[in-house]
């Protein structure tokens, strides 16, 4: 996500300051965020990991299922907690640009 742009675009007034102050906040506000989204990613991910084992396990055990099927199950699965995990971060991260430019105005 474009950042910069996107501050513009919720704030106005922004275009008239310099674009290194607006790519300060968006620097300040990547680094202030770092530790809560690297938690979150680990969570998302171990959250993750529990469910495919779970799935794998059922699948298994209850089923007839070819490795290929749950190999795209898994696959799936992964794209869709990592989509999830980038857009919880542009959330986590707009939220800390809202209050940067919010704080400094």
């Amino acid at each position: 996500m474009k950042y910069t742009k996107w501050l513009i675009e919720n704030y106005p007034e922004l275009e008239a300051e310099s674009s290194v102050k607006i790519f300060n906040y968006v620097r300040q506000a990547k680094s202030d965020t770092k530790p809560q989204r690297m938690l979150i990613a680990f969570l998302y991910f171990i959250i993750m990991m529990l469910f495919v084992c779970l799935l794998g396990y059922f699948l298994g055990r209850f089923t007839e299922v070819k490795v290929g099927i749950t190999m795209a199950i898994a696959i799936g699965i992964s794209i869709l907690v990592s989509w999830a995990i980038e857009k919880r971060n542009q959330k986590i991260i707009q939220k800390k640009l809202i209050e940067l430019v919010g704080k400094n105005a």
